[in-house]
């Protein structure tokens, strides 16, 4: 019968002990599956903790913090490292946030100055505003991850997060493509979607970023440190 059938109570191969670590897409897949439901969750938790608006730089940081433990492949307590990551990170975090608000306005005013004018000098200036504007959408991807999971001061997290952008820049705009994609397609097709803003959107981008991150502040930052 065995010739026709699966035998169930024969163990199977298993995994081996020396087989190699997961990296890459497989390592990505891997977790993201795994973390998936805890995704929805920690979404969640963001959007309520966001709600008095002042809190949107820490509860960045605080989501931040989760994904990078899950990108680490860490045993973690959602809600409990959630809090103490806001205990512990807020300030940074805020300043952070409070940097890239003023980093946002002052782009956007100068490039529809730019686009109403007319000449060359105009249209040369638009070009480096839109350059300056990448070198800081893939920046943003390294700041918090760095903020939440080593120990230095703001103006060493800044330029340590430029210049992982710049290393990694293959990686960084690629990300950047994805999380950008998925924050405007919640954009533009609301309120059909709203249901995945609520319970995916942000932790998804978060997850993402976080797990782009990662590999260059573990080979590059703490490694130094260390």
């Amino acid at each position: 019968m065995r010739l026709f059938f699966f035998d169930y109570n024969r163990e199977g191969p298993g995994v081996s002990k020396d087989a190699p670590p997961k990296e890459g897409m497989a390592l990505f897949w891997n977790i993201f599956l795994r973390e998936f439901t805890s995704l929805f969750k920690l979404n969640l938790l963001f959007i309520i903790t966001c709600i008095p608006i002042v809190t949107i730089g820490p509860a960045i940081g605080a989501m931040t913090a989760v994904t990078i433990k899950m990108v680490q492949d860490k045993p973690s307590d959602l809600y409990y490292d959630f809090k103490e990551a806001i205990k512990k990170n807020w300030k940074s975090s805020f300043v952070i946030f409070i940097f890239q608000i003023i980093f946002v306005v002052i782009l956007s005013k100068s490039l529809i100055f730019c686009v109403r004018s007319e000449g060359l000098i105009y249209n040369i200036i638009i070009s480096i505003l839109v350059i300056a504007g990448i070198l800081f959408g893939i920046w943003s991807i390294y700041i918090y991850p760095m903020s939440v999971s080593v120990n230095l001061t703001l103006r060493e997290m800044f330029k340590n997060s430029f210049l992982l952008s710049i290393i990694y820049v293959k990686y960084s705009i690629i990300t950047l493509i994805i999380c950008m994609g998925l924050l405007e397609a919640s954009a533009v097709f609301l309120p059909f979607n709203l249901l995945a803003i609520l319970f995916c959107t942000f932790s998804f981008v978060s997850f993402f970023c976080s797990f782009c991150a990662w590999s260059g502040i573990k080979k590059y930052i703490i490694k130094t440190e260390k």
